[in-house]
């Protein structure tokens, strides 16, 4: 909110308020969200909105965060989770970029057996889609 607020940009949340009984790693789910919508901040240009929803699936969650920001070139989705890259948008205000973000995501979803989808074209913003199973037999997972 703080990052949010320093570039006026706008949070809209659209939160599905029953919980379905699922297994899942919070921390994994918190940090996925984190990292989506930092750069989703960090890469739009300020006074725009970026949007957060949970919804249910018949199968689990499923968590959506779009921008209004530059988008992602086609040269940049073939690249979008490789550790350590650079991409062609940069931070409207900035901020510091490592390269790590989407790689972690792309980890993290992974782990979680999570799909991933972007939806995006350049100069029109971009959606992450996050699709969380229910898990049942995954380890270390925990409940909530």
């Amino acid at each position: 909110a703080p990052q949010a607020l320093e570039k006026t940009i706008k949070l809209q949340f659209s939160i599905y308020t029953y919980h379905p009984n699922f297994v899942s790693l919070k921390d994994h789910v918190v940090r996925i969200l984190d990292n989506l919508i930092s750069n989703a901040i960090k890469y739009s240009p300020m006074g725009r909105t970026v949007y957060v929803s949970v919804e249910k699936m018949k199968n689990g969650l499923l968590f959506r965060v779009k921008d209004e920001g530059p988008g992602f070139t086609e040269v940049d989705k073939k690249n979008l989770f490789k550790t350590f890259q650079r991409l062609s948008a940069q931070p409207t205000a900035g901020e510091s970029s490592n390269g790590l973000g989407l790689a972690i995501v792309k980890q993290l979803c992974d782990e979680l057996q999570a799909e991933i989808e972007l939806y995006s074209q350049p100069r029109e913003g971009a959606e992450f889609i996050i699709k969380l199973p229910v898990a049942t037999t995954m380890p270390a997972l925990i409940e909530r």
